[in-house]
């Protein structure tokens, strides 16, 4: 009974009521109380022997009170037990095998109510304790994401969307608590059919990690690049996970140095090199007709040599200005 009474002298019981919130004061409070009154019943008389009783509301408040609420309970117990003791009343006044039994035999009853309330209350103490830190990590890191440049969606092994958050309305248009429940099918459809292809792509079994870059439906202004990646226990699949970031300035530079490099820097036609990539491309497409043009000037030598280079240059840039002024857009 010491080290139970000791933490009622020490403040142990008031920090852990001061740390509960309005509503889990009333419930230990009621617990408490209702343990109380059921133990007062029990050993207010003495010709049944229910001493089981006690046990229930003791495991209750074990499960709902933890290690603080499972002490509060044998100390109840056991300061009314010893009341009706010394009264010689409750149940334990039933057995009659000498004065030294009763008291022999309550401390065993005592005993049990601790070896079946104790572990209880372990238990429910450390799952309490892991909830917290989870909880403690999950804010966290929501806090990274909402300052980081990426946006994360975790599925399960059956494609549906148990967590998502960072910069996702941003990129999707979508904001991550709707997106939680929903399939990777589900959210493809809203947000772009190149998100189909990973919708595939996310379940081999044991494939490496992959990228897709899409434009986002609701966010055309954007190229999002996707990054997939499996999560394996045991060599088995569990879920996967894809990380999102906006790449539109990065595309937009890849695309202009493409265009430089297949672009003539005079007169912004294409050059050698982006003429053999279209004319390559439009032969592989049987679906169009293709014409093609060949056009010379006629005595570029003699302005050239009549009045000098620059003028040449403009002279190529008129003629380059007047033949894109002639096509259409598809053209080249």
């Amino acid at each position: 009974m010491l080290f139970r009474s000791k933490a009622v002298f020490d403040g142990s019981y008031a920090q852990c009521f001061a740390h509960k919130t309005a509503r889990e004061r009333v419930e230990a409070i009621a617990l408490l109380v209702g343990h109380m009154a059921l133990t007062g019943l029990v050993f207010a008389q003495n010709g049944l022997p229910v001493l089981f009783l006690p046990i229930s509301s003791l495991l209750l408040m074990s499960f709902r009170l933890g290690r603080p609420g499972t002490m509060a309970g044998v100390i109840v117990i056991a300061l009314i037990g010893a009341a009706a003791a010394y009264q010689g009343t409750g149940p334990t006044a039933v057995v009659q095998s000498g004065t030294l039994f009763g008291p022999i035999f309550f401390q065993l009853y005592l005993a049990v109510l601790l070896a079946t309330a104790l572990p209880v209350a372990a238990t429910v103490s450390s799952r309490a304790e892991a909830l917290t830190r989870i909880a403690e990590r999950e804010e966290a890191l929501h806090l990274i994401l909402s300052h980081s440049p990426d946006g994360i969606l975790s599925f399960d092994n059956e494609g549906i969307c148990r967590w998502a958050d960072g910069r996702l309305e941003d990129y999707l248009g979508l904001r991550p608590e709707t997106l939680r429940g929903w399939s990777l099918g589900d959210i493809a459809l809203r947000t772009s059919p190149a998100m189909l292809k990973i919708h595939d792509a996310v379940f081999p079994d044991d494939g490496p990690s992959q990228t897709v870059e899409f434009v986002p439906l609701l966010r055309p202004r954007k190229t999002l690049e996707a990054s997939i990646g499996n999560l394996n226990r045991e060599g088995h699949h569990i879920g996967t996970i894809i990380t999102l970031r906006d790449v539109t300035e990065r595309k937009a530079k890849e695309v202009s140095i493409s265009r430089l490099a297949e672009t003539d820097d005079l007169t912004g036609a294409l050059n050698r090199r982006g003429f053999r990539a279209e004319i390559r491309a439009a032969l592989e497409d049987a679906s169009r007709p293709l014409s093609l043009a060949l056009v010379d000037i006629d005595h570029f030598k003699a302005i050239n040599d009549s009045y000098g280079h620059m003028i040449g240059d403009d002279v190529i840039q008129a003629i380059a200005a007047r033949l894109k002024a002639g096509v259409r857009d598809m053209d080249a």
